[in-house]
């Protein structure tokens, strides 16, 4: 039943692939989004996971998780088989007002198909760039396409992300910029950092990037940077948070400038743990570049907003969300993400301006702790989704 035959609160469905205890920035997005809508009725849809169901009793709202059955034998790393069980759960749960999909993704884009058959309410896609790029060039991208165009609602995550969805069809369908939100993440005492530092052999002088090791992220560039930069600020390191199919390659390069001790790689460290890393840090670095041929888009950057959790101001690349992340001169630096020249002029420029430095870190707190609060994007989504 609708809205009118029940209570005052929307009834929202979310299809997910993509949630806590499962690590990274999509997980994270949805894991804020669904903390801050306490306005709606959510029930929210994932896949059943080998890491649990421990801390869904902390979320404000009603999480199924969906078994796939002998998922473990059919090898299902692509999702391909979700459509049937997902719709099978969303079933049982009866008619919902909105129903959300969490991804650009196939096995929900399917889902949908046989849902929007009968389904009674309305439907909205939240859409990052680069799943929607790659999707364009699989050969079930007429479905996926098919499915959007029959949205009430895309939600892309970013205006970068909006700009790329181009499809002459999919111009006609409402739009609303759903940002990611930012929690509050744990603050790190003094007595913890000094023995985070302790441990990890970390000084006082930090460069940090947090990501996938891949391409679009621009490690490689800062790698690059690094031999001039540490002619004056010899005593600088740099952290590598993250793992990905750059790794070799990235290492490859330290290896071959020498580095091996100002580059530090940490590849398997949980989201738990992230805070002490920026709390460590004096610059937040991701010169994050686009990258045509491979369909490679930073859609937004949240790792830009949780270093300005910890008053840490951000170095990102001129290109995609990062533009929309880090306001360029005010919270941090913009760079050309092709020009390792920039990236060195950057870094110098806020490690000889330690009160440019303090005074960028604090405006970064501002933007996030303003802007990018779950209060603040799920209050407007709420809205949105309300006068629609």
């Amino acid at each position: 039943m609708l809205k009118a035959e029940r209570n005052n609160k929307l009834r929202v469905a979310i299809l997910a692939t993509n949630f806590p205890p499962i690590e990274g920035g999509i997980s994270r997005y949805m894991s804020s989004l669904s903390k801050s809508l306490p306005n709606l009725d959510v029930t929210l849809f994932i896949k059943e996971d080998a890491q649990g169901t421990s801390g869904d009793e902390e979320y404000p709202i009603k999480i199924i998780r969906v078994k796939i059955p002998f998922e473990s034998k059919l090898k299902l790393k692509a999702l391909k088989f979700l459509a049937p069980f997902y719709f099978r759960a969303l079933k049982k749960e009866g008619e919902f007002d909105w129903l959300i999909l969490g991804q650009v993704h196939h096995g929900l884009m399917l889902c949908h198909q046989w849902v929007a058959k009968k389904h009674k309410g309305k439907t909205a896609v939240i859409v990052y760039g680069q799943d929607y790029l790659i999707v364009q060039q699989k050969s079930y991208a007429s479905m996926v396409n098919n499915n959007l165009k029959q949205a009430d609602l895309l939600l892309p995550i970013s205006e970068a992300t909006n700009k790329v969805i181009t499809d002459p069809a999919l111009l006609k369908i409402p739009r609303y910029i759903l940002y990611p939100s930012i929690s509050e993440m744990p603050p790190v005492d003094a007595d913890q950092l000094a023995a985070f530092k302790a441990e990890n052999g970390i000084g006082e002088n930090v460069l940090l990037t947090v990501g996938r090791l891949v391409e679009r992220k621009g490690h490689d560039m800062v790698i690059a940077a690094l031999p001039e930069i540490l002619k004056t600020n010899p005593a600088l390191q740099y952290l590598i948070v993250g793992n990905g199919e750059c790794e070799a390659s990235l290492k490859a390069q330290v290896s071959s400038l020498g580095l091996n001790k100002q580059v530090h790689f940490f590849n398997s460290i949980e989201d738990k743990d992230l805070p002490l890393f920026y709390a460590a840090a004096n610059i937040f670095i991701m010169p994050n570049r686009f990258i045509e041929s491979r369909a490679q888009l930073e859609g937004f950057g949240m790792v830009f907003l949780e270093a300005a959790l910890y008053k840490v101001p951000s170095i990102g690349g001129n290109s995609g969300g990062a533009k929309e992340a880090i306001h360029d001169g005010e919270t941090g630096l913009l760079v050309d993400p092709e020009n390792s020249s920039a990236v060195t002029h950057a870094v110098l420029q806020l490690l000889n301006d330690p009160e440019q430095l303090k005074k960028m870190g604090e405006a970064a707190y501002e933007l996030a702790t303003s802007k990018f609060t779950p209060a603040k994007i799920g209050g407007d989504f709420e809205k949105k989704l309300a006068a629609l």
